[in-house]
């Protein structure tokens, strides 16, 4: 038997499920490096990255949760395992996706205060062109 342990989360595959063990460790993996690299971005210049790192969290989530379901209908896990993995998968979910709704709506203002910022910028342009046209006259 091959056991995979990811903090708490222990279960026991044989050789022949051992490749499902093994991607669930990967994907854990994966979502803590996403969620750090994530924390890493600075909102106001870096959105963009930090909403698609987010997104990718929220992606190996899901993708998680459809191991674990896989693993409990071939019966490698048990009943209870599958809904206490479940249940710390979906808290790491929600936890995600309401930071992607946060920073998605901090982010749509700063994109709108930085168009704002362009636009004052050319209309300024625009009027000193035309001041200078006038006065050239």
């Amino acid at each position: 038997r091959w056991n995979i342990v990811n903090h708490e989360m222990t279960a026991k595959y044989t050789d022949k499920h051992r490749c499902y063990g093994e991607d669930m460790r990967m994907i854990a993996k994966d979502i803590v490096r996403y969620i750090h690299a994530a924390n890493g971005k600075m909102l106001a210049t870096e959105h963009q990255e930090r909403l698609q790192l987010i997104g990718k969290i929220l992606d190996n989530c899901s993708l998680m949760l459809e191991y674990i379901q896989i693993c409990l209908d071939l019966e490698i896990i048990s009943v209870e395992r599958a809904g206490t993995w479940t249940k710390k998968v979906r808290d790491v979910q929600y936890m995600s996706m309401s930071w992607r709704k946060n920073d998605g709506a901090r982010a749509k203002k700063i994109q709108a205060e930085e168009r704002a910022s362009v636009e004052g910028w050319l209309v300024s342009m625009v009027k000193d062109a035309i001041r200078q046209i006038k006065a050239g006259k």
